[in-house]
């Protein structure tokens, strides 16, 4: 049963960690695969990601480059 929990707290970990990259995805952004690669590797640094949130939520969608 531990390793149960150990498991789902795995899984929401990473879905918290991933979340700028989640959202840039729901909103269509076009620098969402750049972003990914940012919260990825400098997202531990707990800033970069909180930059990473904000960029997520802020960034410019594909439909308003057109």
């Amino acid at each position: 049963m531990e390793s149960i929990f150990y498991l789902v707290l795995g899984v929401v970990a990473v879905i918290i960690y991933l979340l700028p990259f989640i959202l840039a995805k729901k909103r269509n952004m076009a620098s969402a695969r750049t972003l990914f690669w940012v919260n990825l590797f400098l997202g531990v640094t707990g800033l970069v990601w909180l930059v990473c949130l904000i960029w997520a939520c802020e960034g410019r969608t594909k439909e308003s480059n057109k």
